[in-house]
């Protein structure tokens, strides 16, 4: 088995790859093309027809009832287990050194169960190790023969006619599984995405990693040797699968997430992987330090070199970037440490430091990383119903196995087997996958009813259209998660899915702006049809509410109109009449409070634009001024050099307009003071309003909360702020400092 080298395989998906596919993915199948299940249930028989055959052939030679190991020091095979007892004097831990026949005596040692041929660097070592084989072939076909021990003495035995698939250890049907998922992984991506090189190659790749599999866990656990001829068979088709591997991988990575060149290079890489392993099979070409192994350096070097140029041109691509950087993670570890712990060693002539089945399972990470990609990223711009797909064929898959198993192991009769295994898969293997599938992919399903809530929480609590617009923005970014959501001016009447999945174009609530979402869970992966619809079903009802809220808008608007009119024309005029009028300074000031208390409430009812800051303070000071020069009270009023260029809404302008009003008025009715003193300072958003009056007022403790006092919490409170009141003493004059602090970010 060659499973070595440093191979970066990245499986990204790339936005600028083919158009989105639909649920079924079938509309990519040109007339007089498979559909994906035939493609897969005919892969599937042909594997299993193969599979069969190797067997047959691992079956099929004389056995003598026993498995074996090398002994420690490599001079002799150690009897392992013994499987028939009965049939010979053999037990677990003879040394057998030698096997002798009617006419010819072989000496065995630890190169006689070799597991790998890929240890055997040179065309004459592995020459020599076939004709042992078939030398100990032709001695066990003989009726009797004699196993020589370590310290001399000698056992007679009679091989078996044939090896009883019991004897067949458990990692070489791990092996197989292996080799399995690995091929149905690169061809179901393959199906779906027909005529594409990259899903080509990947196909390609897992086909060579299954042949690989398949091979080398059918001689790698043989008992004791193969005929040469099915021995030269089995190696020649493990090295094609393991450079169709190794160079498939590293042609994927000149193609994919996009070319490097021309494609011309790939047909180039394959052919070259061709002609080498041509080149071995015949014995023309001879590599240096180990002919089976070092050629792989070159996948290795130049898949390092392409995957680099990928990363680096997806430095300005999120989506591409992010999955790029995810595959590299799950890729780089598996294939360096099979490079380092299985390859590195037999290259330089040593034994491997990772067993064979480990390290093919370190590669089978790769297939199952791209999987998980394809579940949770859709790479190759594939779907999750892929996915389901494939599941669907393992399990019935599953069903199989899990039915012969029960035939050859437990000696069930044929219905009886296949009703304890759809018994065991029903009850106790779909439960665990169904569990396995929501706890690390998710059950993916977006629906409608998941948000409605919350959908009637954002919009039915929105005061006004520029709400409703922030509402559904924020509901944008809770449910999709994207990068990024841009604001175009552009009019848009209708959602839709753009440059294949990569961004969603979906009109803002009024249709005079476009709202272009990009990617996907932060960039992890594209938008799917379903994300598609669900944002379609959410916007008509985000755009009926619009419509609903305009109407009530606008008769409201109406009725506030109407009470304005009246309030201005009746109540207003009958005010101005009252200022004038008035007998008295006291009089004409209540007169003139009243009315301008009725101009804030007509001003808080209309629709006008926000007022500066500064403006207000400019209206609150020359108010303020005018009120306590009748009332005989010093004012000093302190504010920034420069306000900050902040707005106020009808409601702020109102409310805090009422409490320094309220806070004076408190001030001239029970503390009759000489000196008021406001200071108004803006700190982080954060309006600080601070008035003090050196008036005569009772202890805090003596104080009753009165309308004023009342009225000033709940304004503050409504604005977001906090108010207190306390005893202090400014520039050594004793009095009442009420601080009030809003918001008005």
């Amino acid at each position: 088995m060659c499973c070595g080298g440093r191979l970066k395989f990245v499986t990204l998906a790339s936005p600028m790859n083919n158009a989105v596919m639909n649920t079924s993915g079938l509309h990519h199948l040109k007339p007089g093309q498979l559909s994906p299940q035939i493609i897969l249930i005919a892969v599937g028989a042909l594997v299993f027809a193969f599979v069969f055959h190797l067997l047959y052939q691992n079956l099929s030679v004389p056995s003598l009832g026993v498995a074996f190991k090398p002994s420690n020091d490599g001079r002799a095979i150690v009897v392992e287990r013994v499987f028939v007892p009965e049939t010979s004097e053999l037990k677990e831990g003879d040394r057998i050194v030698a096997i002798r026949g009617e006419h010819d005596t072989l000496r065995v040692d630890a190169v006689t169960l070799t597991p790998d041929t890929d240890s055997l660097s040179t065309f004459n070592g592995y020459n020599l190790f076939l004709d042992q084989q078939q030398r100990l072939h032709d001695i066990l076909l003989q009726p009797q023969l004699t196993l020589v021990k370590a310290d001399g003495s000698e056992i007679e035995v009679k091989p078996l006619p044939q090896r009883s698939i019991k004897q067949v250890p458990w990692q070489t049907w791990v092996l197989y599984l292996f080799g399995f998922i690995a091929l149905f992984i690169g061809v179901a991506v393959w199906i779906y995405r027909r005529g594409e090189m990259a899903t080509g190659l990947l196909a390609v790749s897992g086909v060579g990693y299954a042949l690989c599999m398949l091979t080398v866990g059918t001689y790698s656990e043989r008992e004791l040797m193969l005929p040469a001829d099915f021995f030269r068979a089995a190696t020649g088709i493990n090295q094609l699968g393991a450079q169709l591997f190794a160079y498939a991988i590293c042609a994927l990575l000149w193609f994919y997430p996009e070319p490097l060149g021309d494609r011309r290079y790939g047909y180039a890489i394959l052919g070259f992987t061709l002609l080498d392993w041509l080149g071995r099979v015949f014995q023309i070409i001879e590599w240096p330090l180990n002919t089976y192994v070092i050629h792989f350096a070159l996948p290795c070097l130049f898949g390092t070199v392409f995957a680099v140029i990928q990363w680096k041109r997806s430095k300005d691509k999120p989506i591409e970037r992010a999955i790029v950087g995810w595959m590299l993670i799950s890729v780089v570890v598996t294939t360096q440490l099979t490079f380092l712990l299985y390859t590195i060693p037999i290259v330089f002539g040593g034994e491997p430091w990772l067993d064979l089945w480990s390290a093919a399972g370190l590669l089978l990470c790769l297939y199952l990383g791209l999987a998980m990609g394809v579940a949770r990223y859709r790479l190759f711009d594939l779907d999750r119903w892929w996915f389901a797909i494939w599941v669907w064929f393992f399990s019935g898959a599953f069903v199989i196995f899990a039915d012969l198993a029960l035939i050859a192991f437990m000696n069930m009769s044929p219905i009886g087997a296949l009703s304890v295994a759809i018994l065991v898969i029903g009850w106790v293997y779909f439960p665990i996958r169904q569990w396995m599938v929501r706890r690390y992919l998710g059950d993916g399903r977006q629906r409608m009813e998941n948000f409605l809530p919350e959908f009637i929480h954002r919009f039915f609590g929105s005061r006004n259209y520029a709400e409703l617009h922030e509402q559904w923005l924020e509901l944008l970014r809770r449910i999709l998660k994207p990068l990024t959501i841009e604001v175009i001016d552009k009019p848009l009447m209708e959602v839709s899915l753009e440059k294949e999945g990569l961004e969603i174009l979906c009109p803002s609530v009024d249709q005079q702006q476009t709202l272009r979402i990009l990617g996907r869970e932060f960039g992890k992966s594209l938008f799917s049809n379903q994300d598609l619809q669900l944002v379609k079903s959410l916007y008509t009802l985000v755009y009926q509410s619009a419509e609903l809220r305009k109407k009530q808008d606008q008769a409201v608007s109406v009725e506030r109109e109407r009470i304005m009119r009246d309030l201005h024309d009746d109540v207003g005029a009958k005010l101005l009449s009252l200022v004038h009028n008035a007998q008295t300074p006291k009089n004409q000031e209540l007169a003139k409070s009243a009315l301008t208390t009725l101009r804030e409430a007509i001003y808080s009812l209309q629709d006008r634009d926000p007022i500066l800051l500064e403006n207000a303070l400019a209206d609150w000071r020359a108010e303020m001024q005018e009120r306590l020069e009748i009332a005989d009270v010093e004012i000093i009023w302190t504010q920034p050099d420069e306000v900050p260029d902040v707005t106020l809404d009808n409601h702020q302008w109102v409310n805090l307009g009422r409490i320094v009003r309220e806070t004076v008025t408190n001030a001239l009715k029970h503390a009759q003071p000489d000196l008021i003193m406001v200071d108004i300072e803006f700190q982080k958003q954060w309006l600080h309003i601070k008035v003090f009056n050196d008036g005569t007022n009772l202890p805090m403790q003596d104080w009753v909360a009165g309308t004023g006092i009342t009225n000033i919490k709940r304004r503050v409170n409504e604005l977001g702020g906090q108010a207190q009141w306390g005893m202090q003493t400014q520039d050594f004059t004793k009095g009442v400092l009420v601080t009030v602090n809003c918001p008005l970010g």
